[in-house]
């Protein structure tokens, strides 16, 4: 079984959004910046369960692709 969630950027937020069976699970968004690039990645299961980070290396997409990782894992390690 994928025990992934599924990613989506909508138009109208700022933040990933993690979908599980059609429901908004999860968020991932970009947080601070060391000069001019990202700090780090935070990411939090919906409603408020559990949240974490990811500190960022400078490759934006791999950065984000790691912190939707660590959500996707503790989502499931939940459920």
């Amino acid at each position: 079984m994928n025990q992934q969630l599924r990613w989506l950027l909508p138009p109208e937020r700022d933040r990933w959004v993690g979908y599980h069976e059609g429901d908004e699970v999860a968020e991932v968004w970009s947080h601070g910046l060391t000069g001019n690039q990202i700090a780090e990645w935070r990411w939090r299961l919906l409603p408020d369960e559990q949240t974490g980070s990811e500190v960022a290396t400078g490759d934006e997409d791999q950065d984000c692709y790691r912190a939707q990782r660590a959500a996707s894992a503790a989502y499931f390690s939940m459920h």
